[in-house]
């Protein structure tokens, strides 16, 4: 495998890494809308008929008092279906299904994401580590001083006078 390669397979690898990860980003809105819009459904079977007696008593200052927190449930969840557009509510047993079958599709694209990234972190590694050996300068390098790069070993040759001093000799 060439440089150019070993670049197009690891460019491969951190695409799908990434489309796999807004796949699930996409996943758990999903299911994040499903959750709430179910508790909202629940929310408004709950309060419907308090509302409804409120309507019945021709919208009593006394009974509302009474049955606030009803009220204001029950008003809440219409709002919420308003905003969402919704006219006709579906039923909680088809949107838990609806769940269940996004959080296996969750399921399978973790799965799958586990995987890309450990390829990635592999692709990536021997492709930094081929970079380096290749002395390919890289995008993201900072520009250290002179005096901080690594001495050029090859270009200078060096004598052992004694055992714990090492001296530079002329090339």
């Amino acid at each position: 495998m060439d440089d150019g390669e070993l670049q197009a397979k690891a460019a491969e690898t951190m695409d799908r890494f990434n489309g796999l990860s807004s796949q699930i980003k996409e996943l758990e809105s999903q299911m994040n809308a499903n959750g709430e819009l179910q508790k909202q459904i629940v929310n408004y079977a709950k309060a419907r008929a308090v509302y409804v007696e409120y309507r019945k008593a021709g919208y009593s200052k006394k009974f509302r008092s009474e049955h606030e927190a009803d009220i204001l449930i029950h008003q809440a969840a219409k709002k919420y279906f308003d905003g969402m557009g919704i006219t006709k509510l579906p039923s909680v047993k088809t949107l838990r299904e609806e769940y269940v079958g996004l959080l296996e599709q969750k399921r399978k694209a973790h799965a799958e994401y586990k995987q890309a990234r450990s390829d990635m972190k592999v692709l990536q590694n021997i492709k930094a580590k081929v970079d380096y050996l290749l002395d390919v300068p890289t995008s993201s390098s900072k520009t250290f001083p002179q005096a901080w790069k690594r001495p050029d070993i090859f270009s200078r040759s060096y004598t052992f006078q004694s055992q714990w001093m090492v001296t530079e000799g002329e090339t």
